[in-house]
Parts: structure tokens; C-alpha cells; sequence
């Protein structure tokens, strides 16, 4: 029957062979001897050479030639061999590509190796030197970075709290104390616009302790008003007299550009005092009497810088300038006579009331710290109100009986 030349096969007759496929015109004179699976090289010429005709190569079945390369058909089931042949191929890219995969693997390890034998030396020596690690240099801000937030929101919510807090017992009593120590003050011994100042200090800090609603802020702020107010005070001017007859013009002394002016004439003529300005203008007409006169006027109450006081009389005068501070208290409904100038305190009084008996001219000015408005002005008798605007004094002119009430 035969064995292939090539792989020794047993051929059956068929015209390839069942194994390499190799066709039986190309099968050698030794496939007859070859053992079984023994591969039996052809023998053909060498490249570019034909063999004679008639005689068989004397080569050797082990010399070095090419086998032929006959491409067969293909079978309908693939040789085993050359299944093999495939597998054996594919074989070194898949070794490759492992290899490969592992050697980048290699390389990664070694980088985080080298990272982390870094980041410990970095570590020891840090701990060797005295310094932090960076890893606790970290934590230690994060943490100060929290604490810092902790402590802000903890002294928020505690400004927070302070400014609802309801005073305290002790902060009232010690409230309390301050305003009777201002209000043990002589008030003739300040000029009217500091004591007015210090006196409405100490009426709002006395509502603000009668509130049992009062904040502890609260109370702490009135006590610092009252405080400040009471070292603000000025200490009013000496009286000034002056004496003179006839007519006469004279210098106003600065201190006394806002003062009381108390003026008494026992003659029978005209007898004028008023204050001039720098130009010599008339700024205020203080007295217009005729025949003798005893009152009291306030200097400063109208608009302008009195600079002189221009008095006009036939005898002799007396004129006495007094701090704003010297005018006395008016009573509430109190009949009065003739010019005047009283200190009030109806803090509460929506209006003044008041009520005129004199023929002639009745003019009331309302007065509060260096302001001055004025309220009525009217000839003959009244009897009328006038809105209250917080006034502290109020300079009356009058040549009969009057009074204020509230």
C-alpha cells in the first residue's frame, strides 16, 4: 500500500496523504522503507539547475535543499500538524504580550516603592531634625483651620447672646448709682446748654432702669452717656454787673454771648437795652420800657453774634449779665409778672398753656440748649398753647401778670 515519503502515513492508495497532504506523484522511492512518522526530505536540483534526464540526483536524503512548496487543496478537516503549526505561532505574541504587561507591572512597583521609601525618609528625618512630618504639618492645619472655624462661630453665637441678655440686678443698682451722683450736681453751677445735656442723659437712663425689659447693653450704654455728659460739663461764668447812666455802649463779654440779663432802671424816661452786632447792626432788642423797669431777659435767643450792648436811658441803670444756669424754675400754673426767663421740665407735656393779663405786647421764645423759637406773639390779653419741643427754659415778655402750664 505504501507510507508517505514525508511524515510515513500510511497511504491506503489515496492520492494525497491523509496527514500532510502531500500527493503521491511527489512521493519518494524510500517512502516504501521509512518508518512510520520519519520526515523524508525530496531530492531536487539545486536552484537554477535541472537535473539530467535519465539520471537521479546523488545528493543525500540529509543535504541542505529546499522542500517544494506545492500549495494542496485545501481539506475539509485542517491537518492536525498543521494546527499545530498555528498554535506554535500564535504562541510567541501571547509570550510577548505577557511579558510585556509584566514588565510594566515590574516598573509600577518599583515607582511606588520608590515613592513610599521617599516619603519615610522624608519622615525619619523630619522626626531627627525636630520638625513635624508633612503628613502631621497637614492634620495640624486642618485642625487649626477647624478650630479656628469652631472658635469663630463660639465667639459669634457668644456677641450674640451678650446683646439679648436681660441687665442684671447688680448692673441696674450699678446704673442706678450713677445717676444719682449727676443728679447731685448744682445746676446753677453749669452753663444751661452742658447741665441741659447732662440733665436729659439722666432722664432717659432713669427709663431705661425703670424697664424691667432692659438689655444689659442697654443699660451699660446709658450709664456711659450719662458719664460722659457729666464730664462734659462747663462751669458757668461769674456775674458780671454793670452800672452806668445815661446811654452808654459797651463790650459783651465772649463767655457771655448766651447769658441772663437782669436789668433794673428807677427813671421815668425811655430805657432800651439791646446787643449790636460786629457792624454795629441791631441783633436783639432786649428791654423797650419806658419809666421804671425791673425784669429779666435772655441774651442769645435770637439769630446772630452779639458783640456789644447798647443800653439808652435818661438816669442811671444797673445791668447785671448771669449764666443761663441762674434762671429759676416755674412752677406748673404759677402766676408770674413781667419779663422773665424760667427753666421748665414737662418731658411728657404734649403742650404749653399759657395765659396773658398785659395791655401790651406778650412774646414768649421756647429754648432749648443754644436754639431758641419762638411760641407766641401776640398785644393784649391770651390765653393759648404752643406745641412742646423738649424745651428746657422759656424767655417771657410780658408788662402784666402771666403763667405756663402743661
Amino acid at each position: 500500500m505504501g507510507l508517505c515519503s514525508r511524515c510515513g502515513t500510511e497511504m491506503g492508495g489515496a492520492k494525497f496523504c491523509p496527514e500532510c497532504g502531500l500527493p503521491q506523484s511527489l512521493q519518494g522511492g524510500a517512502a516504501s522503507t521509512a518508518e512510520p512518522g520519519a520526515f523524508v526530505p525530496l531530492t531536487i536540483g539545486k536552484k537554477g539547475k535541472k537535473p539530467r534526464k535519465g539520471k537521479a540526483s546523488s545528493a543525500p536524503a540529509s543535504s541542505t535543499v529546499k522542500p517544494a512548496t506545492v500549495s494542496p487543496p485545501a481539506p475539509s478537516v485542517p491537518p492536525a500538524r498543521s494546527v499545530a503549526a498555528s498554535a506554535a505561532s500564535v504562541a510567541p505574541a501571547a509570550k510577548r504580550s505577557s511579558s510585556t504587561g509584566k514588565t510594566v507591572l515590574v516598573v509600577a512597583l518599583c515607582i511606588v516603592c520608590g515613592l513610599a521609601i521617599a516619603c519615610a525618609a522624608l519622615m525619619v528625618s523630619a522626626y531627627l531634625n525636630g520638625s513635624p512630618s508633612p503628613v502631621a504639618s497637614t492634620a495640624n492645619v486642618e485642625s487649626g483651620m477647624a478650630n479656628e472655624s469652631t472658635q469663630g462661630f463660639s465667639s459669634t453665637t457668644t456677641a450674640k447672646a451678650a446683646q439679648t441678655k436681660l441687665a442684671t440686678a447688680e448692673e441696674k443698682e450699678s446704673l442706678q448709682a450713677v445717676i444719682a451722683e449727676a443728679a447731685a450736681l448744682a445746676e446753677t453751677d453749669y452753663t444751661i446748654e452742658s447741665y441741659t445735656a447732662l440733665a436729659e442723659a439722666i432722664e432717659s437712663a432713669r427709663t431705661t432702669s425703670s424697664d424691667e425689659a432692659a438689655l444689659s447693653r442697654d443699660v451699660k450704654a446709658a450709664a456711659k452717656r450719662v458719664e460722659s455728659a457729666k464730664a462734659s460739663l462747663k462751669e458757668k461764668v461769674k456775674p458780671i454787673e454793670l452800672t452806668g447812666t445815661g446811654s452808654s455802649v459797651m463790650d459783651l463779654p465772649a463767655e457771655m454771648t448766651s447769658c441772663l440779663v437782669v436789668a433794673s432802671y428807677p427813671g421815668e424816661g425811655k430805657f432800651l437795652v439791646s446787643t449790636l452786632g460786629a457792624d454795629g447792626a441791631v441783633v436783639d432788642t432786649l428791654v423797650d420800657a419806658s419809666g421804671p423797669y425791673a425784669g429779666t431777659t435772655a441774651n442769645g435767643k435770637a439769630a446772630g453774634a452779639p458783640k456789644r450792648l447798647s443800653i439808652v436811658a435818661d438816669g442811671p441803670w444797673t445791668v447785671t449779665l448771669q449764666s443761663m444756669a441762674d434762671a429759676p424754675y416755674a412752677a406748673n400754673g404759677r402766676q408770674m409778672f413781667g419779663d422773665a426767663v424760667v427753666r421748665i421740665n414737662p418731658d411728657r407735656a404734649a403742650f404749653l398753656n399759657f395765659t396773658n393779663a398785659g395791655a401790651g405786647s406778650f412774646v414768649v421764645y421756647g429754648i432749648k440748649g443754644a436754639s431758641a423759637n419762638l411760641l407766641v406773639n401776640e398785644i393784649g390779653p391770651y390765653a393759648g398753647s404752643a406745641p412742646n419741643a423738649g424745651y428746657r427754659m422759656l424767655a417771657v415778655k410780658s408788662n402784666g401778670a402771666w403763667s405756663v402750664s402743661w
